[in-house]
């Protein structure tokens, strides 16, 4: 596991050590004006330097990222109604931005090294706001990802996701966070989630980490580990009113360890089958 959390580590400082390189290009879109950000990455398309696109006003419609090296400043002033797809690309940051809209917020598919800081991504009419498929890698830090109307994140096909910096997944009517299909995710760094009908739902051969998070006042169950798949509580966590229990194993083949956190809710996997005490 530490190895694991070892590489995606050592590929996202890779990836956003690119991101500080001083020579690259750099784009103002005014979407009040007109302006789009499909125009400014048009413009840079086959080209090998590094695009910043510094955004403004209400973006209105799908944004398509296709090359390598993007950055899309929002500057906390900027709003995009419509999806962010990033196709079978490396290196793209997305930050300081509000998306909102009639599907996904971003959705990923073969894209490696995207990083999401200080998103807020709500309102997304989807069955998930924040989509990584097909051997994606996200971070995600001091974002929040709440109030959409299904569920919050989905890493899937043997995708990787790290939260960290505070990051907020709340009251989505669905799943916090979705893992699956021999993915992994690192839930760390005071992420919180809470009021979502499951808290975490890991399942089909995919493994969750948790440190220093709080899964708290879900629905439903606080984590959920189904088909062969495994959840790690590390230190620091808090798993605590959650309305059914705080952890469920669906299966024998599934896996729970917990490192002495105290889980105040009921436990249901095999060799931790607790139930919370009463309240006094």
């Amino acid at each position: 596991m530490n190895n694991i959390r070892l590489k995606i580590a050592i590929a996202l400082i890779a990836g956003l050590a690119f991101a500080a390189n001083a020579n690259a290009v750099t784009r103002t879109v005014d979407c009040d004006k007109g302006q789009t950000i499909q125009s400014a990455i048009g413009k840079g398309q086959g080209s090998a330097e590094q695009l910043v696109i510094n955004v403004s006003g209400l973006c209105e419609g799908d944004v398509l990222i296709r090359r390598d090296d993007v950055t899309i400043n929002g500057n906390n002033s900027a709003t995009i109604s419509g999806t962010i797809s990033l196709q079978a690309v490396n290196r793209i940051t997305i930050e300081r931005i509000t998306v909102t809209g009639p599907g996904y917020a971003i959705a990923a598919s073969g894209s490696n090294n995207v990083a999401l800081n200080y998103v807020i991504a709500t309102g997304n009419q989807g069955w998930v706001a924040i989509f990584a498929v097909s051997n994606s890698s996200l971070n995600i830090n001091n974002s929040n990802i709440s109030s959409n109307v299904q569920g919050g994140i989905f890493a899937g096909l043997s995708s990787s996701l790290v939260t960290g910096g505070n990051t907020v997944i709340n009251n989505n009517p669905g799943m916090g966070v979705h893992v699956t299909i021999g993915s992994s995710a690192f839930i760390e760094d005071g992420t919180t989630i809470q009021g979502n009908e499951f808290g975490i739902f890991v399942d089909k051969h995919s493994i969750v980490d948790l440190e220093n998070a709080d899964v708290s006042n879900n629905t439903n169950i606080g984590i959920v580990i189904s088909r062969d798949s495994a959840a790690t509580l590390r230190t620091g966590n808090t798993v605590a009113g959650n309305a059914n229990s705080g952890v469920s194993c669906n299966d024998t083949e599934s896996s729970y360890s917990n490192d002495g956190v105290q889980v105040a809710d009921n436990v249901y996997c095999t060799g931790f089958d607790q139930v919370a005490p009463e309240p006094e």
